[in-house]
């Protein structure tokens, strides 16, 4: 293997790291790696449909982590505006309380909202429970596809 795809290696591991942090931009680390080797070898490698599967699954692991937590409120009964309260605590906490911190954070924020909205104490904790469930399904399936990244760059673009 030689240095510049050592070089994207190191950048698709970051990229694994980085989502088992809550909002760690995973993905487009990941891609950067990709990018980097792409145009390092003169757009000749890895070949288009292989630069095609690391681009997809870079995206969805990029979507996977922005839409999660409101995904999961609004699948636990939130509003809306509580989805996107925790969407925007999540943002927030990320540089303050680290990624446990986010997790319960973003709970207790969708919980918070959808709570004054509705006065639904029940219905609330579900809508919470979500959100911080999503948070974590999303690193989970961050992780699973820049693993999918790592595993199709050393198999058939070095």
């Amino acid at each position: 293997m030689d240095l510049l795809a050592v070089v994207a290696v190191l950048f698709i591991l970051a990229g694994m790291v980085a989502s088992v942090l809550p909002l760690a931009p995973a993905g487009l680390v990941a891609l950067t790696g990709v990018g980097f080797y792409w145009i390092a070898t003169g757009f000749s490698k890895p070949g288009p449909l292989v630069l095609v599967v690391l681009v997809v699954l870079g995206v969805a692991a990029v979507v996977a982590e922005t839409l999660s937590a409101g995904v999961f409120s609004k699948g636990g009964g939130a509003s809306t505006r509580a989805a996107l309260v925790g969407m925007g605590a999540g943002l927030v906490l990320f540089f303050f309380v680290g990624p446990l911190g986010v997790v319960i954070g973003v709970a207790a924020a969708v919980f918070a909202a959808e709570f004054h909205e509705t006065r639904d104490a029940e219905g609330s904790v579900s809508a919470g429970v979500a959100a911080g469930v999503g948070v974590v399904a999303a690193a989970a399936i961050e992780l699973a596809l820049t693993g999918l990244m790592f595993l199709v760059f050393v198999l058939f673009a070095v």
